[in-house]
């Protein structure tokens, strides 16, 4: 059963892009109707200065060092179409705040049993997309997200969510960014395990000290 995120943004240039990076918010912020906004729409209209979303202009600025008042629609455009970004865990809406892990300024995050629920789509969206690096955008997720982020082989970076308001948040997003892209997800990669019956578990990199 595919139970993979469908609402989710790609931007149009993710795949040609050095390091495929996957924004992973914590869950979504929406009214309770049957259907939240698209991303597609919420990211389109706000890179067109139709939407004055925090939430995306707190990522766009920790993603580029640049002010989003001072960006016109190409630029915005520009960053969002290198990356994909989708979320973690349930609708907001749909957080019952005596089940909760936290609350932030009346925001509730998912709860344990709400986080556990989650991982499975979680797993199929990487599979999906494939990233090589992941930024989380945290209140609790990681200890249920960063399992299926390392299992599918990618690397990853935290930061507090975007929306606290602490004067702090805006430099430390803009140096956990930095610091996901100046990791090099390959050197980082662990090798392959091969079984050998003469030398037991091993890797490539062991069989190849032992044959010279």
């Amino acid at each position: 059963m595919d139970t993979a995120p469908t609402n989710l943004w790609i931007g149009r240039n993710y795949e040609n892009t050095r390091g495929r990076v996957l924004i992973l918010g914590e869950s979504w912020l929406a009214r309770p109707t049957p259907t939240p906004t698209p991303l597609r729409h919420a990211i389109e209209r706000w890179c067109l200065g139709l939407s004055d979303s925090l939430f995306l202009s707190r990522v766009y600025e920790a993603g580029t060092g640049f002010a989003t008042a001072r960006t016109p629609a190409p630029g915005r455009r520009a960053w969002w179409d290198q990356v994909a970004l989708a979320n973690f865990g349930p609708p907001a809406h749909t957080i019952d705040p005596a089940d909760s892990l936290t609350s932030f300024n009346g925001r509730y995050a998912p709860s344990h049993r709400q986080y556990l629920a989650s991982v499975p789509a979680l797993e199929q969206l990487l599979a999906r997309l494939r990233p090589a690096r992941v930024w989380l955008l945290s209140f609790g997720q990681n200890n249920y997200s960063i399992p299926a982020i390392t299992a599918a082989g990618a690397i990853y970076e935290f930061t507090k969510h975007p929306s606290t308001t602490k004067p702090t948040s805006a430099p430390a997003a803009r140096a956990s960014w930095l610091k996901l892209l100046d990791r090099d997800p390959n050197a980082e990669r662990q090798p392959p395990v091969i079984r050998s019956k003469v030398l037991g578990p091993c890797t490539r990199s062991t069989m190849t000290m032992a044959a010279a």
